[in-house]
């Protein structure tokens, strides 16, 4: 990541650190997460690697706050999208946002009581 990209993330994530843990500051942290990819020198194409070795120009500047702004407005939409979906639903599912690895899934949910996990991409594995 470039130096000043990394300098503006970093500030970022320490302003959003400094919230009290909600809810709101965990979708803050799911955005800033979200952009992590758009904004460094890898690339996962054809696999994991630089910018550079995979022929693409490094990226040497970008609007860290405007993307993470326009991150935080599709979430939006998508929330607002779901809560109309949600209303045709006669019990309405319990869903739950656990902000930590999947590794500790363990320590938050009983055994035999999860129907679907939702994971978005970039994923770290690029398997061809």
């Amino acid at each position: 990541m470039n130096e000043g990209i990394a300098g503006k993330t970093i500030l970022i994530k320490y302003i959003i650190r400094e919230m009290p843990v909600s809810p709101i500051q965990a979708i803050l942290l799911l955005a800033l997460g979200s952009i992590l990819v758009h904004i460094s020198n890898y690339s996962y194409e054809p696999s994991l690697s630089s910018r550079k070795a995979a022929g693409k120009d490094e990226i040497l500047s970008s609007d860290v706050v405007g993307m993470i702004t326009n991150k935080l407005h599709i979430m939006s939409e998508d929330i607002l999208q779901y809560r109309s979906e949600i209303q045709r639903f006669h019990h309405q599912p319990k869903a739950t946002m656990i902000n930590d690895s999947s590794l500790f899934l363990q320590n938050y949910v009983p055994p035999e009581t999860i129907d679907i996990v939702v994971t978005p991409p970039p994923y770290l594995n690029n398997c061809h």
